[in-house]
């Protein structure tokens, strides 16, 4: 479980190579937002395919506690309208 807000350090799923903490500090014990982008934290997953890395990412979010959190649903959606159009442009490789 991944908690901000809390006196002490950061669990060690922060230290994770699909956690990345950003414009957070800690000031008297206590985690803080520092930035003004209202983002602290990126969270990755990974998969076969588009959907399977969606789903891990999205499943990992449930293990993070931070107050009045909220993030975005729609992460990854625009892949199956649009991937068509980077391999015409040849951004992909055929599979």
């Amino acid at each position: 479980m991944l908690r901000l807000g809390e006196h002490g350090e950061l669990s060690t799923a922060s230290k994770a190579k699909n956690f990345l903490f950003v414009s957070v500090g800690a000031l008297n014990g206590e985690w803080l937002i520092t930035g003004t982008s209202g983002v602290i934290l990126i969270v990755t997953g990974f998969g076969v395919s588009v959907k399977r890395a969606q789903a891990q990412a999205y499943q990992r979010v449930k293990n993070i506690l931070i107050p009045n959190m909220y993030y975005r649903t729609d992460i990854g959606d625009r892949w199956f309208e649009d991937h068509d159009k980077l391999h015409s442009w040849g951004y992909l490789r055929e599979s």
